[in-house]
């Protein structure tokens, strides 16, 4: 039984992130998070307002952290050109909907309407700014199949979140709880 809500295929450019529910991305969470936050409206009506029957996808470069802005800009565009032009050859467009409708052959990655559904996150690997785009190309066409098969063979049904139940409040307490720091009384 798989413990993980995510399934993780790892190739040598990239690290494909994919779980099989819509997920917001933790930097939107962090202004939905905070109430008086000027851009959390516009966020927020972005996310009720987009469709989960569809592919939600991101490029993520926390990797790539050491590098300059302008490699970080590079590495992103290069994964996402390099996505986009994947999900071409297998039959969908940017937002995970099928080209041409009523061919299914992801099994729970496909959505009702023929299309990918869930969330994906890229993850930019370092060693793929040495690599030509020929090699980054071929490298995420076989991890989107790699994550595909996965996919199929394991079923949203396998996936869960945690293998432990949540902690209920008060059982721990710590070392320092009680004390107070009443000097010379």
């Amino acid at each position: 039984m798989v413990f993980n809500k995510y399934l993780i295929v790892h190739g040598k450019s990239f690290i494909l992130r994919y779980s099989f529910k819509t997920l917001i991305p933790p930097v939107a969470k962090r202004y939905l998070d905070f109430p008086v936050h000027p851009l959390r409206p516009k966020i927020q009506h972005m996310y009720d307002n987009r469709d989960p029957e569809t592919l939600w996808w991101r490029v993520s470069l926390h990797q790539l952290g050491q590098h300059k802005r302008v490699v970080r800009s590079w590495g992103a565009r290069r994964a996402r050109v390099a996505f986009r032009e994947t999900l071409k050859q297998h039959g969908f467009d940017e937002a995970g909907k099928r080209l041409e409708p009523g061919t299914t052959q992801y099994g729970c990655m496909d959505s009702p309407n023929g299309g990918l559904k869930g969330s994906l996150e890229v993850i930019v690997r370092v060693e793929s700014i040495d690599e030509p785009f020929a090699e980054v190309q071929s490298d995420m066409h076989s991890l989107f199949d790699q994550l595909a098969d996965k996919a199929r063979r394991l079923g949203p049904q396998r996936i869960i979140a945690s293998p432990t139940p949540a902690r209920k409040p008060g059982l721990w307490k710590p070392k320092w709880a009680g004390k107070t720091n009443n000097i010379g009384q």
